[in-house]
């Protein structure tokens, strides 16, 4: 959907519950390495921080779609966490427009070890979104106490 202004919230829970009814572009949850032919892979790493408190802060953004750079992108509705089979509405604005699009959460991870502290969402775009493709977005705590972030997609 492309619109000249941002939707409203009824017009986001409308497209989130009549996307319920589409497929997913895939059920796999994983992101295939090498990607489908016609895909790039791309994949980022980075650390985020040290220690269990900036791992519990990264966990919660992780989980409730804060991930994603405010002002010109977010998810609908993002007042509830992340779940398995979860329908949302990613909206951007980019040059003027907005544009929704629509991901169910395909899998999902979250783990507290002895010596990894882990939460991996996978999402994956659903059949009437103007992309393909699938993403994973995650978050980890180490032995060693440091926070790193991946987020490995195909598209």
């Amino acid at each position: 959907m492309i619109r000249l202004t941002r939707p409203t919230t009824a017009v986001l829970d409308q497209y989130v519950c009549d996307q319920e009814r589409e497929t997913v572009f895939s059920d796999d949850v994983c992101i295939p390495a090498p990607p489908p032919a016609g895909f790039v892979r791309n994949h980022h790493r980075g650390c985020l921080g040290c220690g269990a408190d900036e791992f519990a802060a990264a966990r919660a953004a992780v989980s409730q779609w804060k991930q994603f750079p405010g002002g010109w992108i977010d998810v609908h509705p993002s007042d509830r966490p992340a779940h398995l089979g979860q329908t949302v509405a990613v909206v951007a604005r980019c040059l003027g427009l907005w544009s929704v699009n629509a991901c169910r959460v395909t899998g999902l991870s979250d783990s507290d070890g002895d010596e990894t502290a882990r939460l991996a969402i996978i999402y994956a775009t659903l059949s009437g979104h103007m992309l393909k493709g699938a993403d994973r977005k995650s978050t980890r705590l180490n032995s060693s106490h440091t926070d790193i972030s991946r987020m490995p997609s195909s598209s």
